[in-house]
Parts: C-alpha cells; sequence; structure tokens
C-alpha cells in the first residue's frame, strides 16, 4: 500500500508475544493537515462497531482554518488502554517527521481516559490536556461524585457553572 499510494503511511502495533494489536495510518492529506492545523488536537476513540473484531476506531481531529473538521491520522488498535494513545501520537510524530514536532502540540482534547501526566509522560512537555464537556459531565464527575444517591445530580449545576465560567474567561 505504501508504494502504490504516494503519501501513504502506517503504523503496526504488536503485543509482548509479537501478535498485531493494532494499526495507525496516515495519507498525504492527514499529513498536510497535521502540518498546519496540529497545535490543538482531540484524541478519542469510538467504539461503535465500525469492524469485524469491533475493535474501537480512534481518530486525531482538529479545526482547520474554515472551522472544519480535519483528520490527521486513524487508528484501529485492539483495545482502549492508555498506551494506544500514547502509539497513536508517537505514530503520528513519526509519520508527519518534517511537518510538526512533538513540542508544537500545545492543547490536547480527550475523553477523560488519557490525563495531563499521561502527555507529559509521553514527551509532549508543551501541551495543557482539556477534557470535553460532555465526557466530564456524563461520565468523569458523576463517577467521581458518586458518595451516595442523589449527590452528583445536587452539586452537578454548581460544577457545570464552574467549568463554564472556566471555559469563558
Amino acid at each position: 500500500m505504501k508504494m502504490r499510494t504516494k503519501g501513504f503511511d502506517y503504523e503496526l502495533s504488536h503485543d509482548t508475544e509479537g501478535k498485531c494489536t493494532g494499526i495507525v495510518w496516515q495519507t498525504a492529506t492527514m499529513r498536510e493537515h497535521f502540518r498546519k492545523y496540529g497545535s490543538f488536537i482531540c484524541l478519542d476513540a469510538m467504539k461503535r462497531g465500525i469492524n469485524k473484531l469491533l475493535w474501537p476506531y480512534f481518530a486525531v481531529v482538529m479545526i482547520n482554518d474554515l472551522k472544519q473538521i480535519c483528520v490527521a491520522c486513524e487508528a484501529i488498535l485492539c483495545e482502549e488502554r492508555n498506551d494506544a494513545y500514547h502509539f497513536i501520537l508517537k505514530c503520528l510524530c513519526t509519520m508527519s517527521s518534517g511537518g510538526r514536532s512533538i513540542d508544537e502540540i500545545y492543547a490536547v482534547g480527550g475523553d477523560g481516559f488519557f490525563s495531563q501526566d499521561s502527555l507529559q509522560k509521553w514527551g509532549l512537555s508543551n501541551a495543557k490536556y482539556i477534557c470535553d464537556h460532555w465526557h466530564l459531565f456524563n461520565k468523569i464527575l458523576p463517577e467521581r461524585f458518586a458518595i451516595a444517591k442523589g449527590t452528583y445530580e445536587i452539586i452537578e449545576p454548581h460544577l457545570r457553572s464552574m467549568a463554564e465560567a472556566f471555559t469563558t474567561t
């Protein structure tokens, strides 16, 4: 495929036994998107049964100058794990060599599966982690504040107003 399609690149992920556990791919157009718009990226996995093995589909996306979503790379990996996100980011920078370095990524949006500490560990020393509001209010905070029945419902409006104040300043 690399030989037949100009600008196409891919990397395979393997487990400790050498079995393939996934693939990350990038086209020439994706590479150009990352070069132009990759200072802020969003990385998320979608488990929507889009392949026979039901492996999670991942995409690194950005917003272009026309406020449209564009893709930097895509992946299918056997499961959503912290090291899978690291593998995708590492492949993205390797496949995009000459376009944008890992130090030129300043913000990474995600679904709460990884954290600011993960970004630092992966070498994204200039990047700030931003959790998207949907995952924050529908998954992360309800799990953290499930102290007693009804607790989250009581404090959720206050958490929402704090988050909204933080994002508008």
